[in-house]
């Protein structure tokens, strides 16, 4: 597949709207919307985000954390709570595209839209708008998170698929976050 400059430029900020998403879910309140730019914890951990090489023949983003030691501040402890913070950013990255199902199947429905029950799963507006500008500009979209071998998670690896067909379940959803946002500071 040819890929214009425009098209990559596209696809890499969406796929790093999406990293901050998580990172702003991980470090913040659970909200339904951030303003990711204030998040210092957020922006500071994207810095430490590399974007590996794309394959020769294929476009592929490949956006990679080194950081597998503890952090300094947690002495070495081992446990969720004592992962490296770029770990637990990762994995709420995965909890959101895991829960994702849940949010397209509500949508479909037109089921009653609890926002928690999504949010506290790193779902937000911010979230569903990523992956909605990466399918406005791509038929496909895969995401696929693995973990370093030496310090594995189960699953060790994990695929979620998206088509752009769902690019109106996740501007509906976004719209409804921002929507239950306002009301809520109403």
């Amino acid at each position: 597949m040819d890929v214009t400059i425009q098209l990559d430029i596209d696809i890499v900020q969406g796929a790093k709207d999406l990293l901050l998403a998580a990172a702003c879910s991980h470090f913040g309140p659970h909200k339904a919307v951030f303003r990711p730019r204030t998040n210092r914890d957020a922006v500071e951990f994207l810095r430490t985000v590399t974007l590996k090489p794309p394959e020769a023949g294929s476009f592929l983003v490949s956006l990679v954390s080194g950081a597998i030691a503890p952090d300094q501040n947690t002495g070495g402890l081992e446990g969720v709570n004592h992962e490296p913070t770029s770990r637990l950013v990762f994995r709420k990255l995965s909890q959101a595209l895991e829960k994702t199902n849940d949010l397209t199947e509500c949508i479909n429905r037109q089921e009653e839209f609890k926002e928690n029950d999504f949010i506290s799963h790193g779902v937000s507006a911010n979230f569903c708008e990523a992956i909605e500008s990466i399918l406005k500009v791509c038929e496909h979209l895969e995401i696929q998170v693995a973990w370093a071998r030496n310090r594995p998670i189960e699953p060790q690896f994990v695929r979620y698929q998206f088509d752009e067909s769902e690019v109106p379940l996740f501007s509906e959803a976004a719209k409804l976050f921002r929507r239950k946002t306002l009301n809520h500071c109403t």
